[in-house]
């Protein structure tokens, strides 16, 4: 019965998993865009201040469930994978 349980919860994880991956996805899209724009502008692709905006805004929507620190590495990683699309 337990294994079952663990099952489902697994299966659980795993679409919430690919629903991250598919957000992730369109982010990249949206930031490539963003990159276009940029460079049309002749605008740095680097923006520390809406970055550091980014990072505010999710340790805030976070409501402390994660730890600062991890909410911050994370939003810092996708940031990074973003810009280098740029």
């Amino acid at each position: 019965m337990q294994n079952k349980q663990i099952d489902k919860i697994r299966e659980n994880i795993n679409e919430i998993d690919s629903a991250i991956l598919a957000l992730l996805q369109n982010r990249l899209v949206y930031a490539k865009e963003i990159g276009r724009l940029k460079k049309a502008a002749d605008r740095k692709v680097e923006d520390r201040k809406r970055e550091e905006e980014v990072l505010q805004r999710m340790v805030s929507e976070n409501n402390g469930i994660f730890p600062e620190e991890t909410i911050r590495a994370i939003y810092t990683e996708i940031i990074a994978a973003c810009k280098k699309s740029q």
